[in-house]
């Protein structure tokens, strides 16, 4: 099987019985196409917030009980220990 390039071939003049059967789509049909897009957007994008929130308020803990471990203790620790 050779492989060729599909430029290449010439797919000729369309068939005009074929042509004559196209039908244009109603405005319903667009409109539904439409609004079933703006759905998977919308679930898409809700999605990515969610989990942007999630992960970001676990790296906010996370950081939060790293520098509660971090052991540079409070002011009143330090001067305390100062002395």
């Amino acid at each position: 099987m050779e492989d060729k390039n599909h430029e290449d071939i010439d797919p000729g003049e369309p068939i005009l019985e074929i042509q004559q059967l196209r039908l244009t789509p109603s405005e319903s049909f667009t409109g539904r196409i439409r609004s079933s897009i703006h759905r998977r957007i919308f679930a898409s994008d809700a999605l990515d917030f969610s989990l942007l929130a999630f992960f970001q308020t676990m790296m906010d803990y996370l950081a939060a009980i790293f520098d509660g471990f971090s052991g540079t203790g409070t002011k009143d620790q330090d001067s305390s220990s100062k002395k």
